[in-house]
This record gives C-alpha cells, structure tokens and sequence, in this order.
C-alpha cells in the first residue's frame, strides 16, 4: 500500500508543476484583466497568487529533482551528495540532463513570448500576452532550480572526480576516464 502512495506521488510532481503553469497564465490573465476594470484589489490578489504559483512551480521542480537523484543513488535520504566511483558515470549523465532541461524551460518560453507578443501587438490583444507571461514565469523558475541543481551537481563531481583521478590504481578504466573527461584532462 505505502509503495502504491509512493509512486503515486513520484508521478504527481510533474503534474502538478503543469498545472502550475496554467494557473500562471490564468493568473496573469485576471491581472490584466482586473487593471483593466481598475480593480485594485483584483489586481493585488492575482499577482499574489501567481507569485505564489511561480515559488509552488520551482518547490515543484526541486522536489522532483531531489527524488530523482535518490533514486539514482546520487543523494542520500537525506538529500546530501553521495558522488563516488560506483555512481559516477550515473552523476555525469545526470548533469548533462539537467543542463538540457535549464536549457529548454529557461529559453523556450521566451521564444513563445516573443511570438505571442508579436501577435498582441499586430492584434492590439494583450490580454493573451498578460497570459503568455503568466505561463512563461513558472517554467523559467523552474529552469533556475534546474540550473541551480545542475551547479551544485558539477561542484560535487568536480570534488569525486579529483578524488576519483588521486586513487585511479583502485578505480574502473571507464569512470577514471570519465572523471577525466568531466576535468578536461587527457589520459
């Protein structure tokens, strides 16, 4: 039963950051929309919430990083960074994921943003760019805690890596050369 629960909530996480991010753009959406009406306390009360839904998405976002890296054994239970020879090759491909997902919920958006804009102005709508902005903030905090998660990873394989290249007699050819790789060295 508790197993049950738990993958339920391994699965819950993504789905919840979605969410997040329609909520965003509903958010912004009421905010122009209350500004319009001259609404003060409309206007408040949407950006409150949608601040509220930008920290949910990146508590959200770190959350389900954190159960990733345990599960691939690169965290402990309690979330400290177990970087050895065993998991190194594991931690690097890790890395390289997370420098792709910064990458695409950091950027993307704001190439859908320009679109939108372009569109908001030609149609002189900008109730749809209000919304746009709203559904662009949550992914990009997200991007950050991905980036902030990726930063940390390196700083922590830096540190294996050094440790791992120091005992290389005692290590796997194919992690001291990956160690390698991820100094910049040549064998």
């Amino acid at each position: 039963m508790f197993k049950q629960i738990e993958k339920l909530q391994q699965g819950a996480w993504p789905v919840i950051a979605t969410v997040l991010v329609g909520t965003g753009g509903v958010l912004a959406h009421d905010a122009a929309q209350a500004a319009k009406a001259k609404d003060p306390v409309g206007v408040g009360a949407s950006l409150a919430a949608l601040v509220g839904v930008v920290v949910g998405a990146g508590c959200a976002k770190r959350e389900n990083q954190s159960r990733r890296d345990k599960e691939l054994g690169i965290s402990d239970e309690s979330g400290y960074p177990t970087i050895n020879a065993g998991n190194f090759v594991v931690a690097t491909k890790r890395c390289k994921d997370l420098d792709r997902q910064s990458e695409v919920l950091m950027w993307a958006p704001w190439a859908g943003f320009a679109t939108a804009g372009a569109t908001a102005i030609a149609t002189a709508a900008f109730a749809p760019a209000a919304a746009v902005i709203g559904c662009i903030v949550a992914p990009t905090c997200m991007g950050f805690a991905a980036e902030f998660r990726k930063a940390g990873l390196e700083y922590d394989l830096r540190d294996a890596a050094s440790k791992i290249l120091e005992d290389s007699q005692s290590n796997p050819a194919n992690v001291v050369r990956a160690a390698c790789s991820f100094l910049g060295r040549q064998l």
